[in-house]
């Protein structure tokens, strides 16, 4: 190479690394990376571009960890949120892939607008969906309390679960899977009153809402002796709780 890249600073070395990569020579650009690494060690760019090459080869895990990373030196790095929420899409984190995809318009300058283009018309078309009585931060942010709250009840921890759906039912009234889930999650905890008023709450906000009529129907026959009492949330999500005469037999 002619340029003598021991001279550049750190945005002229950037800009050939971007530059290199985007003529699709990644053997050079993952050169320059280890340069990089030993010139810059502490810059932003350098886990960013990392993660570029990753996400281009469909490593999305590797990818998130390395915008997480960049993100970690530069918070408002907008260019790293918008590839975050690109990979929390392709990872089916949905309220994650909004969460960042505000992020990156929020602090994009306005030469990267234009970048941040694909974000912004994402939250547009999400915000003319949702309730018109929540704001799209406040139906984002539910978004993520939620399946913070379902992992906590896959994990069986039924109480930290019950006070996270508890947010999420109060923010949006109508939120039948929250309320759904504090009836099992209540159930589960042997609350059967509190569960059942729940279900019914879950599907008087959505009549055709089968996991909370199922649910509903197990928890009158636990109640009556027929069906075991499950240890976890799958035989409900299933419907394969053990008959007690199964067990005696």
């Amino acid at each position: 190479m002619a340029l003598n890249i021991n001279k550049l600073d750190s945005e002229s070395f950037f800009d050939l690394m971007m530059d290199t990569f985007e003529q699709g020579d990644r053997k050079q650009t993952k050169w320059l990376l280890k340069k990089g690494a030993k010139k810059f060690p502490k810059h932003h760019l350098l886990p960013f571009m990392e993660g570029i090459l990753a996400v281009t080869v469909g490593d999305e895990v590797k990818g998130k960890k390395l915008f997480e990373k960049s993100l970690l030196i530069k918070q408002d790095f907008a260019l790293a949120h918008a590839n975050l929420s690109h990979c929390y899409q392709n990872l089916e984190k949905i309220p994650l892939c909004l969460y960042h995809a505000m992020l990156a318009v929020r602090y994009a300058t306005e030469d990267e607008r234009e970048l941040v283009c694909q974000q912004q018309d994402m939250l547009d078309m999400v915000e003319k969906e949702i309730p018109s009585e929540l704001s799209l931060t406040q139906y984002v942010e539910n978004g993520i309390l939620f399946d913070q709250a379902f992992e906590l009840m896959v994990d069986n921890e039924f109480e930290q679960a019950i006070e996270l759906f508890e947010i999420v039912s109060e923010v949006d009234l109508a939120h039948s899977p929250a309320l759904g889930n504090l009836g099992i999650c209540h159930l589960l905890c042997e609350n059967f009153a509190v569960s059942r008023d729940y279900l019914n709450k879950a599907l008087r906000v959505d009549p055709s809402y089968g996991l909370a009529n199922d649910a509903l129907s197990q928890l009158t026959k636990i109640e009556s002796g027929e069906l075991e009492m499950p240890q976890n949330i799958y035989p409900l999500y299933h419907g394969q709780i053990e008959r007690k005469s199964q067990r005696e037999e």
